[in-house]
């Protein structure tokens, strides 16, 4: 496809990229020598570009040399500078001035807000944190407080780093608060427009949730505004079990859709073609704002201003190098975005469809038999293939990506995605008139079952056995890591037939690395039978497993903290359901083991003991009540387990 071919900002614009991805786990005085090392070149290559012939391959060198050295300065001044001299501070007590932006948790023992600090000892600052308190505060939305706390350190739990996942979210501290008087609130609001968008945003995510009812209205609120508030942990463990748990974020699936309608309705209203230039993309900014600045809103919002504006100006749209400016821009003013797993998702799915998507076009233009058919006909025959065709290519970015941070892809992720790419345009939709006419009695009724449809869906893909397959081993990532330079090969090479490359290599190398790791799962030596003993603080777990069968025995205190440890002994195990979870005795009401292991991995079965007195029937009761929220089956044993 030869994709950058005559694209020399798109090609720097990549190389940007991939200076941030690298810098981001480099060495300080590793990134320090390698901007001193292109910081020559790019004199060079200046002095050779503006003394000599100016040459537009000189030029293409010059433009990269500046967009790899602008990386990293970028990576050095955040994570090296900014970052670090906040980090600094661990440890130690500090004053903290600032308003909240979010709850993310209000518990009878604790609550934690996200905040934007305004003042740091007394010092002018602006970035986000978590505050921690080991007691229940009111704060809300947009109100002002001081604190006087101490910022920990992260913690790091096998697979979850906690100080990566706060990074995404933009949170550079974690600041804790242990007694109530060291926390003031203010008299001071901080009312701006991003508060009131979130504000306004809970409004009508409540209120959409309050007209369709239940867990549906939770569902059509997500993939509208992006809240998920509403959304039970079951449901999310099912969307990321079935592979669609993109349709429940708010990304540039939804805003396109969005905009597509919003399209169709202006033109049916015969609006001049440079009213609608105007209109969309203030309506695209406005949403935008409402849905809280999201990474992939962004650049789903991004690109469709820059598009108006083309069409606007009457110029050339060039959609990948729109793309990938974009992506170079926001990693140049929030370099800690390279953490952000939702960033990747976007970027790497719309990249995906932009590439390969004009090589089915083109396919379908020689086809005769497309053109003998009514003219109706051929283009509903077009749309329909088109939409295949982009909800695979997407998802194999995304099984890539998935395997390389978790370990594993979901098998149903392709059927799932397309059986609910026409329902979730249905839903949103749906959703939007909803809001608008809320006296209709028949839209909540409508957005109600399609809400019940994509819940049946997931659920039914969810509930299917090792529907998760993992990807850990080496020989099933060669495989993936030989699919992805495929992928490369036939985006970046000048091939004649790139679709009949794609149809004959990627399903095959996909089918080859479901192969390989079914054959490691159920044949491997290293496999066959596995027992896994977890000792930590609390006390012991004990993983068994044979052929990709999974009992896991919990002696102990049943405490939330070891399901982290659970989910990442059981991956390397190749397991992806507990088939067994196994209580050996009953130690407090109030475990919140189950629902924590619950929200990452499939529980078919929990055994507990028969209870001996009525303490321990309440807390069987309580546990028999929690395993219900998440659809686990409970037998008792006379015996226990030993």
């Amino acid at each position: 496809m030869h994709l950058f071919y005559r694209r020399p900002l798109a090609f720097a614009a990549t190389l940007f990229t991939l200076s941030a991805v690298f810098a981001f786990r480099m060495d300080g005085r590793l990134k320090l020598a390698l901007i001193a090392l292109f910081a020559v070149s790019f004199f060079i290559a200046f002095l050779l570009y503006f003394l000599k012939h100016r040459t537009a391959r000189r030029f293409c060198v010059l433009l990269c040399l500046g967009a790899v050295l602008l990386s990293l300065l970028a990576s050095h001044l955040f994570f090296q500078c900014r970052y670090q001299s906040l980090r600094a501070k661990t440890g130690d007590e500090c004053r903290a001035e600032g308003y909240v932006l979010e709850r993310i948790s209000g518990e009878p023992f604790y609550s934690a807000l996200r905040v934007h600090v305004t003042s740091l000892d007394g010092e002018p600052a602006s970035f986000d944190a978590i505050l921690e308190m080991e007691f229940p505060s009111s704060l809300q939305l947009g109100d002002g407080f001081t604190v006087t706390a101490i910022p920990r350190e992260y913690t790091a739990e096998e697979t979850f780093e906690e100080e990566t996942f706060r990074l995404s979210d933009g949170c550079f501290l974690i600041l804790t608060v242990k007694d109530r008087e060291n926390c003031v609130r203010t008299e001071k609001q901080h009312p701006n427009i991003g508060l009131f968008s979130a504000a306004l945003n809970q409004r009508l995510s409540f209120l959409l949730r309050e007209t369709v009812g239940g867990e549906a209205g939770g569902l059509c609120a997500a993939p509208l505004f992006g809240n998920r508030t509403w959304l039970s942990d079951t449901t999310a463990l099912a969307f990321r079990r079935a592979g669609i748990s993109h349709l429940l974020a708010l990304s540039g699936l939804h805003v396109s859709i969005l905009i597509a309608f919003l399209e169709f309705l202006l033109r049916r209203l015969h609006t001049p073609r440079k009213l609608r230039a105007v209109l969309i993309p203030l309506f695209a900014i406005g949403y935008l704002l409402l849905t809280g600045c999201a990474v992939s809103t962004c650049r789903a919002v991004l690109m469709v201003c820059v598009l108006y504006l083309a069409l606007l100006g009457g110029s050339r749209y060039d959609a990948f190098t729109a793309l990938s400016v974009l992506l170079a821009l926001i990693l140049l003013f929030q370099p800690w975005s390279v953490c952000d797993l939702s960033l990747w998702m976007s970027f790497l799915s719309a990249a995906s469809i932009i590439i390969f998507t004009p090589a089915l076009s083109a396919a379908l233009e020689e086809k005769a038999f497309l053109q003998r058919l009514p003219r109706l006909l051929s283009k509903m025959l077009i749309a329909i293939l088109t939409a295949i065709f982009v909800g695979v290519v997407a998802n194999f970015a995304l099984f890539l990506l998935s395997a390389a941070v978790f370990g594993e892809i979901s098998l149903a992720s392709i059927p799932a995605t397309l059986l609910l790419s026409i329902p979730i345009t249905c839903l949103l939709v749906c959703a939007v008139f909803c809001l608008l006419f809320p006296f209709l009695p028949f839209l909540p009724l409508v957005c109600e079952t399609l809400a019940d449809l994509h819940l049946a869906v997931a659920s039914f893909f969810s509930s299917i056995e090792a529907v998760m397959l993992p990807v850990n081993d080496l020989p099933t990532q060669l495989v993936l890591l030989l699919l992805t330079l495929v992928l490369i090969a036939i985006a970046t090479l000048p091939l004649r037939r790139p679709l009949k490359w794609m149809v004959c290599l990627l399903p095959t190398l996909f089918a080859i690395a479901v192969i390989t790791s079914v054959y490691v799962t159920q044949f491997s030596p290293q496999y066959h039978a596995k027992t896994q003993i977890l000792t930590n603080y609390f006390g012991e777990i004990e993983l068994r497993t044979e052929h990709g069968e999974a009992v896991l025995i919990n002696r102990v205190r049943n405490n939330a903290s070891e399901a982290y440890e659970i989910k990442h002994a059981a991956l390397e195990a190749r397991c992806t359901d507990i088939d067994h979870l196994i209580f050996t005795r009953y130690y407090n009401q109030s475990t919140y083991f189950l629902s924590r292991l619950c929200t990452t991995m499939r529980v078919e079965v929990l055994h507990l003991p028969i209870p001996t007195n009525a303490r321990e029937e309440a807390i069987a009761a309580r546990v028999e009540q929690e395993a219900s929220l998440y659809g686990v089956r409970v037998v008792y044993d006379a015996h226990g387990w030993k």
